[in-house]
């Protein structure tokens, strides 16, 4: 028995989503670079907020949450509320921020473990400085929350955990961390991530 012929519906279907797609996130991101610009001046209000001419972060993660540069908004919108202080409203942006980007994934998860840290939530810090070490081990970032988790340890006077990090694990990913920097021809620069005011640099 024959089959029927399979329909090509869905497929068009698709292709037509990935077409109307496009325009709206090209807008996105010409959006996106404006409210960039406002976050490297530090500009951090109206990097949320935008002005009467372009959306800030918050309404981009809104009005294009089905585009990259609507997710990529999220990110963005979480470190801005650190910058600011507000840290509630920064875990709950960087809580919705989802990337298969092995760096940016992970910086996002330490730093809603920075906020956590900043609102003396020091065990639920560690937990994400844990996750963020753990998530796509790498030479950028899991050294940087290894760092963290020793400092948090030293806050709660364990030290002999903290000696271990530094002795074992960290030492390790430094040293790994320095050749594949030294050996590198050319780097891609990331903003620096939030440092909260208990962390080390």
């Amino acid at each position: 028995i024959r089959r029927p012929p399979r329909s090509t519906q869905s497929r068009s279907s698709a292709a037509s989503d990935v077409y109307k797609r496009q325009p709206l996130e090209r807008e996105a991101q010409t959006e996106m670079f404006n409210a960039e610009i406002n976050f490297a001046k530090d500009s951090f209000n109206l990097a949320l907020n935008g002005d009467d001419q372009y959306l800030g972060f918050l309404d981009i993660s809104d009005d294009y949450s089905s585009t990259k540069a609507g997710k990529l908004a999220n990110y963005y919108a979480g470190l801005s509320y650190l910058y600011l202080n507000e840290f509630e409203n920064a875990i709950d942006y960087l809580e919705d921020f989802k990337s298969d980007d092995i760096v940016l994934s992970s910086l996002a998860i330490g730093c809603i473990g920075d906020a956590y840290l900043e609102l003396g939530e020091q065990d639920q810090a560690m937990d994400y400085y844990k996750d963020a070490a753990n998530n796509h081990e790498n030479e950028f970032t899991t050294p940087r929350f290894l760092m963290k988790q020793a400092t948090v340890h030293e806050l709660q006077g364990n030290y002999e955990e903290a000696l271990e990090i530094y002795n074992s694990r960290l030492s390790v990913k430094l040293i790994t961390s320095i050749f594949s920097f030294c050996n590198s021809l050319t780097m891609e620069w990331i903003r620096e991530p939030f440092i909260p005011t208990h962390a080390p640099t």
